[in-house]
């Protein structure tokens, strides 16, 4: 009897699984299969140009700028600190 049962389970089986492949495989979903792109999408014309690259002279001076006010910001950090802490 379990015998039968296996034989009648091994030629269901890959039927089934046959048919769940074709099921999922056969159309798109109804809103992919029927729109189109929407959008308002820049053209190539509006699109800005690329920046120019920075001399090392300018990068130099942006590096000491940045340098400069990250000294700052930590000095009125401590300020502020010792101000809280009192």
């Amino acid at each position: 009897m379990l015998n039968n049962i296996l034989t009648h389970f091994t030629k269901i089986l890959p039927i089934t699984l046959l048919g769940f492949v074709l099921q999922s495989c056969s159309d798109p979903l109804d809103d992919e299969k029927y729109t189109t792109i929407e959008g308002g999408f820049p053209k190539l014309i509006d699109v800005p140009d690329r920046p120019k690259t920075m001399s090392s002279r300018d990068i130099d001076q942006k590096k000491h700028q940045l340098d400069a006010d990250r000294l700052e910001a930590e000095k009125l950090a401590e300020q502020n600190y010792k101000m809280a802490t009192k």
